[in-house]
């Protein structure tokens, strides 16, 4: 009907309602809030309203149809986010220039004594779990569209054989610039399903959860000197201001049976910083936790700072020696015959509990001459040496002390460098330390006792400083 007629009290609640929203969002400025709550008592209390509901319909329906539009626009198609998410990404890690990163690991590992033997299961850190030994590694890591090589930081010789040639102990891992966003992204048979969206103050964020089986997996672990490639799954989270990768976490938890490692989930933040001119992906923190097999629990906290340009200074080794450039008659690499010979030598870099991390350069002198075997080459007293820290970790077991080994790598002998690899050799004052803090010596873990015949430098305490005066003998390797 073309007449008017009063609707009923529900619709003139909903149209009233309509009606003050839209008269509130054009009031002026100068209206304070007393003023506002008077003008809406008002308009709720007029009853005596003849409408047409043929008009209130129109206004209503046009009404819900802005609203309608407005939710569309806030809540996008997961499966269009996906694919933007995808070229970004794609974009920023094959356009990217080549780069290095300074990685900072810090690493706490707990064991259980209350368990019985070996088993699987137990993935929190619980009460149960004690403090066993804490150490801070620093490395250089470099970036290609190809992968990434590692260096101890500083020391500029990146390895194509893996992160496990450098770190050779504990739980590390490799593959958070390039490795796991190919894998996850861009490999086929990899199962991608949204997961939900967050709005929280400034914040919006999509989840997707993924699974990436055994046959679409990259992703190996280090099972003696064998690589066993396993299965993995987890999560990722899009910024859905800026449709790039806010954070990607990875769970392992189907490991093979004569694995050591029952289960391991790393969680990456990820931020896009310009690199020559160009935006690159970039890991901004890593969290790892790993539980093994005998009970001893792993977390490691990375962050990832000073990333730059690719520099020429720097050189690679590669792990098939004879594609590697030959050396210059300046740097040699001593070759043949020279395996076992001592070096007695002083170390005039100040090393610190507070200061010093397992990746840090050091420089010394040899303590007196060394003849190279089969040569008539004498290397001279006072010769420069340069080395490595390849562990400085702390242990609370069974009395605070640090445990600090030092690899030599390179003697320089006036306009002549000579590359090398050389041990320390743990002194009898340190065995008998060892002895001391085990009680007796049949209480020496094979473990401790390995290490310690391998070499290696005791401080009680916990803290140390050598002041530039650390000196001992180092024997060579190669």
């Amino acid at each position: 009907s073309s007449q008017p007629f009063v609707c009923g009290r529900t619709s003139w609640i909903v149209f009233r309602c309509l009606h003050v929203v839209l008269i509130i969002l054009s009031f002026p400025d100068n209206y304070n809030s007393a003023r506002r709550a008077q003008w809406i008592g008002r308009m709720l209390d007029s009853s005596n309203v003849s409408i047409d509901c043929e008009s209130m319909l129109r206004r209503v329906c046009a009404a819900l149809y802005v609203c309608a539009m407005c939710c569309a626009d806030q809540q996008p198609a997961p499966e269009k986010v996906l694919e933007q998410l995808r070229k970004n990404t794609d974009q920023q890690v094959t356009q990217a220039a080549d780069y290095t990163c300074v990685e900072t690991v810090n690493r706490t590992e707990y064991f259980n004594l209350t368990e019985p033997g070996p088993s699987c299961g137990h993935r929190e850190l619980s009460l149960l779990n004690q403090p066993y030994q804490h150490d801070r590694l620093r490395l250089d890591v470099a970036v290609s569209g190809t992968g990434e090589m590692f260096s101890w930081h500083g020391a500029g010789e990146f390895s194509s054989t893996g992160i496990e040639s450098i770190v050779q102990s504990g739980a590390v891992s490799s593959g958070t610039f390039i490795g796991y966003l190919r894998n996850v992204f861009f490999s086929r048979g990899v199962l991608i399903r949204y997961g939900g969206r967050v709005q929280s103050g400034t914040q919006d964020t999509m989840t997707f959860n993924y699974n990436v089986p055994l046959q679409s997996s990259r992703q190996q672990l280090l099972i003696g000197s064998q690589k066993i490639a396993v299965p993995f799954h987890g999560s990722f989270v899009t910024d859905l201001r800026t449709n790039q990768l806010r954070s990607l976490t990875v769970v392992i938890d189907h490991t093979p049976a004569n694995s050591p490692v029952c289960f391991a989930e790393q969680t990456i933040t990820y931020s896009v910083k310009e690199i020559s001119g160009t935006a690159a992906l970039i890991p901004h923190t890593s969290t790892l936790a790993v539980d093994s097999l005998e009970h001893q629990f792993s977390r490691s906290e990375t962050e990832f700072s000073g990333c730059h340009a690719f520099r020429g200074e720097s050189t690679i080794h590669y792990s098939d020696i004879e594609n590697a450039p030959a050396a210059s008659n300046a740097l040699q690499e001593i070759k043949g015959g020279l395996e076992g010979v001592r070096l007695h030598a002083s170390i005039s870099t100040d090393i610190t509990s507070e200061s010093s991390y397992t990746g840090d350069l050091v420089r010394g002198a040899l303590q007196s001459p060394v003849r190279i075997p089969g040569t008539e080459t004498r290397i001279r007293k006072g010769a420069e040496v340069e080395g490595v820290i390849t562990r400085l970790a702390f242990r609370y077991f069974p009395n605070p002390h640090y445990v600090l080994v030092i690899s030599l790598r390179k003697i320089i002998n006036g306009n002549r460098s000579f590359l090398l690899q050389a041990k320390p050799r743990t002194s009898g004052g340190d065995w008998q330390l060892l002895r001391e803090m085990y009680r007796v010596a049949r209480d020496l873990s094979p473990g401790i006792q390995s290490e310690a015949r391998e070499g290696e430098f005791l401080y009680l305490g916990r803290h140390f400083r050598t002041g530039g005066r650390l000196q001992g003998v180092w024997v060579t390797t190669r």
